[in-house]
């Protein structure tokens, strides 16, 4: 659910701490205070309302958790074979927990968002949305389409 909300990869989604999710403010921070930006930019995040009712469920038990995802009161390291399972059992193949990133982005885009807030919603450049997604946009070679159908 994380991922899908938010577009942020499976490392982030697991090392993401409590407080760092604010509720209160409808903010999710991925990076931890200090930690140094890399080339997997994790940022900030608004949280959309959808997530957010499913992490009010899930604070409930917060006292006793460190970070939000967790199983059996330990922190998970890879959800690759939960993933894995779950695509087998549904028949899928090539099923990897990057998948819920690239199925985030996507949708966005499919359903209208241009590459700058897509950039800026899931930290990633512009230049890797136009390259990987753009071509699922619906307004994907929209102005060459208007010039080339000008009249004359």
């Amino acid at each position: 659910m994380l991922s899908l909300y938010t577009g942020r990869r499976a490392t982030a989604v697991l090392d993401l701490t409590w407080t760092r999710v604010d509720l209160e403010h409808g903010v999710i921070r991925f990076r931890a205070e200090g930690e140094a930006e890399t080339n997997k930019r994790r940022g900030r995040v608004r949280i959309p309302r959808q997530l957010a009712a499913h992490l009010r469920r899930w604070c409930r038990d917060r006292a006793r958790m460190t970070h939000v995802i967790m199983f059996r009161g330990e922190r998970l390291d890879s959800i690759k074979r939960g993933i894995a399972r779950a695509a087998q059992r549904a028949g899928l193949e090539g099923v990897t927990p990057h998948v819920l990133k690239h199925t985030a982005v996507t949708w966005a885009i499919v359903s209208g968002l241009g590459v700058e807030d897509a950039a800026e919603f899931f930290d990633t450049s512009p230049q890797t949305l136009r390259k990987t997604y753009w071509h699922h946009s619906p307004h994907h070679q929209e102005r060459a389409l208007e010039v080339v159908e000008r009249r004359r």
